[in-house]
Formats: C-alpha cells, sequence, structure tokens
C-alpha cells in the first residue's frame, strides 16, 4: 500500500495510458490550436490549483514532441529563488539541443550571444541594486565592477546614460534571441519554439511578476510561443500583493496573454477511482470481495468520495489527500473487519474540509443533526441529503452516535413520524431513515456495538500522519 503518489507515468507507446481525467479531446485541441500558431503568442492554460495542470501540460508536450515541434518544459516554482527570471528562462532555452545543422549551429552562435548579454545584464543589475540600498559605499568584486562600468559606466555619472546603455543591451538581446529562435524553427521544418511555464501561481509574488514582464518584454519574439499554466485567482491575488490592493488584477494580468483557455472540470469521481490502483488499494479491496457482507466496499468507497468531492468542491489535490488518509485507514482495517468505506470516506473529506464540526460529531458535543445541517449549507447540499448516499451517512451518524440516551431518543422520534400517516417531506424523510437502519449499523450483520468513534480515532490518526 502506498501513501504517497508520484507524477503519472506517460509511456512513450500511449501517453493516455494512465488518463484518469480524459484529457485526451483537450489535449488534441489545444495541440491543433498550437500547430496552426507561429508566434509570438502567449496562451494562458487556466484552472485551480491542483487540478492536474501539469500532467496536461506533460501530456501536451510530448503529443507536439512526437511530430518533431521543439519544446521546453520549465517549472517556475523550482526557481524563484533566482534573483532574475532572465537567466533562469535563458539556461532553459540554452538546454536545448538542435540538429548538427547549419541552421543548428547559428543557432548556437546566437545563443552564446544572447548567455553573454544576459550575464552582463544580471550582474548589472546586482550591482545596481546593491549600490542603491547602500548609496555606492559598497565595495564590491572588481571584475562584476568592470563588467557593470563596461555595460552602464560609473553607476554614479548620468543615469540617463546608463538608462540608454542598459536600453541598448537588453534590445539586442532580443534581438540576438529573436535569431536564435528564428534558426530554431528552421531546423525544426519551420515549427515553432513552444515554452511551457508551469506552477507560475505558486512562486513568490515578485518573481511571478518579474517574469511576466521578462517574457512580454524580451521573449515577444517570432517563432516563440508560450503556454503558462496558472490559477489566474492566485495569480491576481500575487499581482495584488506587489502592486497593492487597487489595481485591476485581472485587467493587468490580461496585457501578458493573448489568449486563455479554461481547462474543463474533472469528473470526480474517474478521478478517485484511479487512486484506489495510484496508492495500491487494488489487492486490498480485491480481498475484500472474497466477503459477501464487504465486497462492495471499493465501489462504495468511489462513489462516497466522489460524491463529497462535488459537494465539498474539493480539487484534485484534495482528493488526492483524502485518499492518501483513507490508504492509511485501509492499513489500519484488516480485510477480514468492517471498514464502513461510506463513513470513512464522509470523515476524512469532513476532517479535511471543517475540522471544527468533525472533532464536534466524534467527541459526542454535537449531535448528528449538526453534521447534516451543516452538509445542507454548502451548494447542492439539500440535495444530497436526500439522496441515497445522503441518506446512508445520515443513518450512519445516528446509529453510531456515542450518545446513548441522545441516540434512543431521536431514534423513537425518526420511527414515530415515519409511522405518520401524514404526507410530509419530514415523514418522506424519515421513513428513508428507517428504511437505511436495516442495513446499516448497529442492526446490520449483527453489530450491536458500532459507533462512530471507532472509525474517527483511525480517520484522526491518518490525518495527524498526513495533515
Amino acid at each position: 500500500m502506498k501513501y504517497r503518489t508520484h507524477e503519472i507515468d506517460l509511456p512513450d507507446s500511449d501517453i493516455y495510458q494512465n488518463d484518469a481525467l480524459n484529457r485526451k479531446p483537450t489535449v488534441e485541441f489545444v495541440e491543433k490550436f498550437l500547430a496552426g500558431l507561429d508566434g509570438p503568442f502567449v496562451l494562458a492554460l487556466d484552472s485551480p490549483w491542483g487540478t492536474g495542470k501539469t500532467t496536461m501540460v506533460r501530456m501536451l508536450k510530448s503529443t507536439l514532441s512526437a511530430k518533431g515541434t521543439p519544446c521546453i518544459y520549465f517549472n517556475a516554482w523550482q526557481v524563484d529563488y533566482a534573483s532574475d527570471p532572465l537567466v533562469a528562462l535563458v539556461a532553459a532555452i540554452d538546454q536545448i539541443s538542435p540538429k548538427d545543422s547549419s541552421a543548428g549551429k547559428r543557432f548556437r552562435n546566437h545563443m552564446a550571444s544572447v548567455k553573454r548579454l544576459t550575464t552582463s545584464i544580471a550582474k548589472h543589475g546586482a550591482v545596481a541594486a546593491a549600490k542603491a540600498a547602500t548609496f555606492g559605499a559598497l565595495e564590491l568584486d572588481s571584475a562584476i565592477e568592470k563588467v557593470a562600468a563596461d555595460l552602464t559606466g560609473a553607476l554614479t555619472k548620468d543615469l540617463v546614460d546608463s538608462f540608454q546603455k542598459e536600453k541598448a543591451s537588453l534590445d539586442q538581446l532580443r534581438a540576438e534571441l529573436e535569431k536564435a529562435i528564428t534558426e530554431l524553427s528552421k531546423d525544426a521544418e519551420a515549427r515553432p519554439l513552444v515554452f511551457f511555464i508551469d506552477e507560475l501561481d505558486r512562486c513568490r509574488p515578485s518573481f511571478a511578476i518579474e517574469m511576466l514582464e521578462r517574457i512580454k518584454h524580451l521573449f515577444d519574439v517570432d517563432h516563440l510561443v508560450f503556454v503558462l499554466s496558472v490559477d489566474k485567482k492566485q495569480l491576481e491575488a500575487a499581482t495584488g500583493a506587489v502592486y497593492g490592493e487597487k489595481i485591476d488584477s485581472s485587467e493587468y494580468l490580461r496585457r501578458f496573454f493573448d489568449m486563455e483557455f479554461r481547462l474543463p472540470q474533472p469528473e470526480s469521481k474517474r478521478f478517485a477511482s484511479a487512486q484506489v490502483k495510484r496508492f495500491g488499494l487494488d489487492d486490498y479491496f480485491s480481498e475484500r470481495r472474497r466477503n459477501h457482507q464487504t465486497q462492495h466496499d471499493g465501489e462504495h468507497l468511489i462513489e462516497t468520495i466522489g460524491e463529497l468531492a462535488n459537494i465539498f468542491q474539493l480539487s484534485l489535490r484534495a482528493i488526492e489527500r483524502a485518499m492518501a488518509r483513507v490508504a492509511l485507514v485501509c492499513s489500519q482495517t484488516p480485510t477480514n473487519q468492517f471498514l464502513d468505506p461510506i463513513l470513512v470516506a464522509f470523515l476524512v473529506v469532513l476532517r479535511i474540509k471543517n475540522s471544527e464540526v468533525f472533532d464536534d460529531l466524534v467527541t459526542g458535543r454535537a449531535n448528528p443533526d449538526h453534521a447534516m445541517a451543516y452538509i445542507r449549507t454548502l451548494p447542492g447540499g439539500d440535495e444530497f441529503s436526500e439522496s441515497h448516499l445522503g441518506i446512508i451517512i445520515e443513518t450512519y451518524l445516528l446509529t453510531g452516535d456515542g450518545d446513548e440516551q441522545r441516540k434512543n431518543s431521536k431514534i423513537a422520534q425518526i420511527k414515530n413520524i415515519a409511522d405518520s400517516t401524514t404526507e410530509t417531506a419530514e415523514a418522506s424523510h424519515a421513513r428513508k431513515i428507517t428504511q437505511a437502519m436495516q442495513y446499516t449499523p448497529p442492526n446490520s450483520f449483527y453489530r450491536h456495538r458500532f459507533s462512530i468513534s471507532s472509525v474517527a480515532n483511525k480517520v484522526e490518526m491518518a490525518s495527524s500522519l498526513n495533515s
């Protein structure tokens, strides 16, 4: 059994072999769109954090690369310690290995110029910032001072002249970069370079904004297409953190993107099913299928996680985290013991989304009605509460209440309402509960000592190990 998943394997023979989210139609659509571009162009793939953007980008890159399009995958979050994104971006392009052709050699020659200019510009920026911070009193390495002096003259001289020299260097860098990318495109039979930037919204705000600025001002060149996978809401928050809350973040970011594409919402149940395999639970549930009373535990778990993910609006990362905790609970439950997967799934998700309600429920400070009232406040919660799964969860909470007097009183009340001849929504609900009690503990399978606390203790330990 596994408790941590790794990146999805994308075999060259079939990159969609493990496509749990059915991203193939989306990948093919975006790939055809990109194939018609020549650049410069910036496409933003927008989707909330934890919805599978990285896997989508990797599939897209593999598809394009297989057709001969030069591609770069760049994880911005892994390099946000850098002082200037320019260095990291140039370094990524420099890693490309073109064909051993005349165009490939010219690409290398132009990239050598780009690297020299990048080094000078980056060092100048560091020197200028340090000098400004110390009013020129900082002693710097003579070699660095010389580079800065060659580029801009003494920092204490005419600032206008310094600005003009720096601008000239930036213009030269952009020109050399455009020549390099043009040669690379020739080497790739006129295909543009597609530069994927992932995890930008997870970077420190200043780095994310600086990277967008560098892309706009220095990398807006022919035959270069950027694909940025972002959570636009998070990026808007980063913009506000840099420029203040009064800035129109959405409008500010729009000037960096030529087009935005919103990824389709993934199907939660399909993803939950894939996690059973990724966490190594197949054998566990296969063994449980040998017992008539537990044979459907795997299906019940997937169904419950999928439905709760919609009600609680869980991201894919949150579903993955929930499944990791379920895996820990399974490891503490032998295959010949009851697992109660519906209750486990509910408590795990509740613990993730609202630990206060979870604590009140499992400690007995609040009765089951409190938890169900909370569910009804969620989008679609009323409908879910009346669904078959919602009724089963409420019945579990009712029959597993550790307060015997409160439990017995509530059960008697529900039975009286259910026996009523009046046709009301309350009576209909009560009848659903009494019917569910026939196959939900403690009345089912001779389980007369069932309690929520026994299951909740496992969930709490799993949450502590996987918080």
